[in-house]
């Protein structure tokens, strides 16, 4: 039997004394009370054919590294990543 989970939401932070990108795991009812009133930076799906691949999950990830690195600037010394899409294969 699968266990069914509640619908979670994701909080990454960066903790700048260890050094450390932090995945937090948190049910989408107590997430949606710290989001309520903050920015929101939509990623339609549709822009990329429905299609959550390795390019997808790569620009995903430089998306949240880039904002990450506007509160904790030496992130950004750490990066070296394409920011530009890469073409995809067909």
């Amino acid at each position: 039997m699968t266990q069914k989970h509640k619908p979670s939401s994701i909080i990454l932070s960066y903790a700048p004394d260890s050094q450390r990108l932090l995945i937090h795991v948190v049910e989408t009812r107590k997430a949606s009370a710290l989001t309520a009133e903050v920015m929101e930076a939509p990623i339609l799906l549709e822009e990329s054919d429905f299609k959550l691949d390795d390019e997808f999950a790569r620009q995903l990830g430089v998306s949240l590294l880039n904002v990450l690195s506007l509160s904790s600037p030496e992130l950004a010394t750490y990066m070296s990543v394409t920011q530009a899409p890469i073409q995809r294969e067909k």
